[in-house]
């Protein structure tokens, strides 16, 4: 039978391979079979690879329940969860997941999937809308890397970098949500709001830097110059002072001043934007970051 399923995955034929893992896995005259548990391992695998996630993650359970090996279950109840990460079902996701992490997040042969295991719960917290959650997993992210005593500029230092950059990333949309709307006192407190949003977010996304994680040092370069470019925009979009005479010299005076201002922050923008793909051609690297500083520096030096 296991080798029966392994020919018919050879040749594609994966519904037949799982049934016949499924047999040795289930039926009552193998129950002391030796090769019951790799049964049940590939059976998961293949219905991981078939997207029918639910049952890979039910027999990689399984699995975990059955090993003796320490390791390999901890890696089958880590496996689970991911394979349910695939799917929209978060509350089981943040299950599967807290789940490793009690029977095995301590232990120091699955500190890297401990590190990850916080990231992703966070993002199945995101995924269901809830901020504060989200965060506190993002931090734990964070946290455990430290702990666990992992370096920068190592695969694992992916997740604490990309944690701290969707930190950022709520951050930016508080300076994306503020606008200037008010004029005389309200002009002053929403203008206020609004930089204090700037300097949160700008100093998060500097938080990316230090994994030295080039992928995530340029997600979080752009976004940290589109937080600038927000800023330049949302004055200039503030109306002028209802006091001013519209065309008069206070009003032309009053709009310089602003313009000024904002070309100031919008030249930081620029500056990062051309740091970025500058930074994407001495790794060689193109992706999304480097193509979308492109098109907004087409806009500010078409001649370039």
């Amino acid at each position: 039978l296991l080798r029966t399923g392994f020919n018919h995955s050879r040749f594609f034929e994966f519904d037949e391979a799982v049934e016949s893992y499924l047999i040795l896995a289930e039926d009552q005259r193998f129950e002391d079979s030796e090769h019951r548990e790799v049964s049940l391992w590939n059976a998961a695998d293949l219905l991981d690879n078939l997207q029918d996630y639910k049952r890979s993650a039910g027999f990689y359970q399984r699995y975990a329940d059955k090993s003796k090996d320490e390791a390999k279950a901890g890696e089958a109840l880590f496996r689970a969860a991911k394979v349910l990460g695939k799917t929209d079902d978060y509350p089981a996701t943040i299950a599967a997941y807290k789940s490793f992490m009690s029977r095995y997040g301590a232990k120091p042969e699955h500190a890297e999937r401990a590190v990850e295991a916080e990231l992703r719960i966070g993002q199945a917290f995101a995924a269901q809308g809830n901020r504060k959650k989200a965060e506190e997993h993002y931090r734990a992210t964070v946290a455990a890397f430290e702990t666990r005593g992992l370096q920068p500029n190592t695969e694992p230092a992916d997740y604490p970098a990309e944690a701290q950059f969707l930190l950022a990333e709520y951050a930016l949309g508080d300076v994306l949500d503020k606008k200037i709307t008010g004029t005389g006192r309200e002009l002053e407190k929403q203008t206020k709001a609004l930089f204090d949003a700037l300097v949160v977010a700008t100093a998060a996304y500097d938080n990316v830097y230090p994994y030295r994680r080039i992928d995530w040092v340029l997600a979080a370069m752009f976004r940290r110059g589109q937080a600038f470019e927000s800023t330049a925009i949302a004055v200039r979009d503030a109306p002028v002072p209802k006091k001013l005479k519209e065309h008069s010299e206070a009003w032309f005076a009053y709009k310089d001043m602003i313009e000024l201002f904002a070309a100031q922050v919008e030249k930081k923008a620029i500056e990062l934007y051309v740091q970025t793909v500058q930074r994407g051609k001495e790794f060689n690297i193109a992706n999304e970051w480097t193509r979308s500083a492109r098109e907004r520096l087409n806009i500010y030096l078409p001649e370039e």
